[in-house]
């Protein structure tokens, strides 16, 4: 816990920095680092030192990321129904975690912890593509109320 919670300092200290984009894309290629690691860990029996390390850096690098996303979707929000907006856009990214938590662990049991962090490491750096549309667009989106 000390690990996430120093990660997410980290990561608002980055995003005050340089860009909240710029920051979105550092912290999301960063948190490859432990995800590798973790498909690393599972093609042979770690030691529990392993173990700890990559979790520690998992922990670290996740709080970067979700302190760079949730500033970044602070950033996007119209003024004028912010709370509204940054509820519903907190619960989406919430919520978008679900399938992976509920499906994981029969996807380990099919095609083992090797197979599931692989796809793990695949569908991260798909996230990364998302990144390039978001470069060109530096304003907040206007609503009609």
């Amino acid at each position: 816990m000390a690990s996430s919670l120093i990660g997410s300092v980290a990561g608002g200290w980055l995003a005050a920095r340089i860009s909240i984009v710029r920051a979105l894309f550092l912290t999301a290629s960063l948190r490859l680092i432990p995800l590798i690691g973790e498909l690393w860990l599972s093609t042979f029996v770690p030691t529990a030192t392993q173990v700890v390390s990559v979790t520690v850096a998992e922990h670290f690098f996740g709080g970067m990321l979700t302190t760079a996303l949730f500033a970044y979707m602070m950033s996007r929000v119209d003024k004028k129904i912010g709370a509204t907006h940054y509820t519903v856009l907190a619960a989406i990214e919430v919520f978008g975690k679900f399938p992976g938590t509920v499906f994981s662990g029969c996807l380990a049991e099919n095609i083992g912890y090797t197979g599931l962090f692989s796809i793990g490491v695949v569908l991260s750096l798909l996230v990364l593509l998302l990144y390039f549309p978001l470069r060109e667009s530096t304003s907040p989106p206007k609503m009609n109320i």
